[in-house]
């Protein structure tokens, strides 16, 4: 007889989602949850630093892998009211969206970057190869740059509908879930927006492109 694994029940978070991951994601990721998190870093002063000052002590006194430096020290300044939800120090809005698959991150980079899963999450109206200074237009008239990309794990591009007056940034991130081997969140971060009207369709955009990676990724395998 298999023998079931019970599922770990966190105690009560007086914080259980921050920056648009939860705390069971990021305990998963950083083996702690956001209330430790804050705990450790208001122990450290770190009300009182910039933000470059608490991403750079968590990624080098704490060891943080990836993005998670920077994930953490967004939460933790949102969560002490050092930026208010959705918006950066410099009073630009953003939004976060992320998704977990349970699949290898770089078996859905393959899918990615194929001319069928640019097709979902890009969609060049032409046929396009993803590299550093490539221009694109989308079939809904956006137009951008990639600025830069890591194989297997992010790309960064501009994005800028016809009618904006400024261009906008994507960040597109791959995140292997360090205590679940196979497994990845899919994250896509809208920096730069002009204003916080912008915020919900843009998620509820950037929301629909993540479960069709999902869906698409898990046929895959």
């Amino acid at each position: 007889m298999t023998k079931k694994t019970k599922k770990k029940i966190l105690p009560a978070q007086v914080h259980s989602k921050l920056a648009g991951v939860t705390t069971e994601t990021v305990l998963k990721s950083t083996g702690k949850t956001w209330d430790q998190w804050i705990e450790i870093l208001n122990k450290a002063g770190a009300k009182s630093w910039q933000h470059k000052e608490i991403a750079a002590y968590l990624k080098n006194k704490r060891r943080l892998k990836g993005w998670w430096h920077q994930w953490v020290a967004i939460g933790y300044e949102t969560a002490v009211g050092m930026r208010a939800p959705g918006r950066n120090l410099k009073g630009e809005y953003s939004i976060t969206v992320t998704r977990t698959v349970h699949v290898d991150h770089k078996i859905i980079w393959k899918m990615m970057m194929s001319e069928e899963g640019l097709a979902i999450w890009l969609k060049p109206v032409s046929k396009f190869t993803l590299q550093p200074k490539a221009h694109f237009e989308t079939d809904a008239g956006v137009f951008g740059e990639i600025r830069t990309m890591l194989a297997n794990r992010r790309v960064r591009f501009t994005w800028q509908e016809g009618d904006w007056d400024k261009g906008t940034v994507v960040q597109m991130y791959l995140i292997p879930l360090r205590n679940k081997p196979g497994s990845t969140i899919i994250c896509f971060m809208h920096e730069k927006l002009r204003d916080g009207r912008m915020r919900d369709p843009l998620r509820e955009y950037w929301s629909q492109i993540a479960e069709e990676l999902v869906a698409r990724a898990q046929a895959k395998v």
